[in-house]
């Protein structure tokens, strides 16, 4: 599941372009960012495998995002249930409501100058229209997010489509973090911010009932009184 919400967040940050350009977008923390970059120039045959051109080669803009593994919200979880009736089969499929989760997201732009730095600045805060709040859209319907070895949690796709919230806690500056060399100081911008998610706990199945029956009977198991509720309309 964790491999999902990254790559929402990836393609959330590919809306990013500089001069009409999708600016390259990896999955990596700052200390691999620019391996990162690399296997995904090889990948997409922009250099040889295994030719390493430096640190400083490296064509920029390009971006890396990294989100941590889920915690609990400390949000109180809705205890009621998905149920998703079958009448054909006869059962009924039955999901706690997901567990609540959030991530800490932190999403570096390794950058020329101070002018792709504006210019990026000004198309990460568009991505936020309500303030410091977007919304990612996720389709848990789809077969691409359950690819080996994630085809166990094929039950998620009974989540259907949501939106995840994701909010901006700071854009900040962090060029100084970044090691100096003869082509100048690359500019790197740090996103820092917070991916709430869901995690969904595995179904169960349970018969239907059509109908329910009452008996009262006596001391010595005799029949008294019966009655028989027919209950298909509630299914």
């Amino acid at each position: 599941m964790i491999s999902m919400y990254t790559e929402l967040l990836i393609r959330f940050f590919s809306q990013i372009t500089w001069r009409r350009t999708p600016v390259p977008v990896v999955n990596a923390s700052p200390d691999r960012a620019y391996g990162a970059m690399e296997l995904w120039l090889q990948q997409h045959k922009k250099i040889k495998a295994n030719s390493s051109r430096g640190h400083m080669a490296l064509p920029k803009p390009f971006v890396a995002v990294w989100n941590n593994v889920f915690k609990e919200t400390g949000e109180l979880r809705n205890p009621s249930h998905y149920v998703f009736k079958d009448l054909e089969t006869g059962f009924a499929t039955i999901m706690k409501k997901p567990k609540p989760v959030k991530s800490a997201v932190d999403v570096n732009f390794y950058l020329e100058d101070i002018t792709q730095r504006n210019f990026f600045e000004y198309q990460i805060q568009t991505l936020f229209p309500d303030g410091n709040l977007a919304y990612v859209p996720v389709d848990y319907t789809s077969d691409e997010w359950y690819r080996p070895p994630n085809e166990d949690f094929t039950f998620a796709k009974l989540l259907g489509r949501q939106n995840l919230l994701l909010r901006m806690d700071n854009l900040a500056d962090n060029s100084a973090l970044e090691d100096s060399g003869l082509s100048g100081r690359t500019v790197r911008m740090t996103f820092t911010g917070t991916l709430s998610g869901w995690i969904p706990f595995q179904p169960y199945k349970v018969p239907l009932v059509y109908s329910t029956a009452l008996v009262v009977c006596d001391e010595d198991g005799n029949e008294l009184v019966s009655v028989t509720r027919d209950l298909e309309e509630l299914n």
